[in-house]
């Protein structure tokens, strides 16, 4: 579930930052898509047990 969230939340900032555009808003975008993409594979690619 932590994974999930990860990946929501910081998907949704790389989008804000994209379509904003400010200053500095590149290193911001990276800063938040690398944790998303980690989440995504993780939740994509791990089994998961559950019981």
């Amino acid at each position: 579930m932590p994974l999930l969230l990860v990946m929501l939340y910081c998907g949704r900032q790389f989008r804000v930052n994209w379509k904003q555009q400010a200053p500095g808003w590149e290193r911001r975008a990276w800063i938040y898509a690398v944790p998303a993409a980690v989440s995504f594979a993780a939740l994509a690619f791990i089994p998961m047990n559950l019981g």
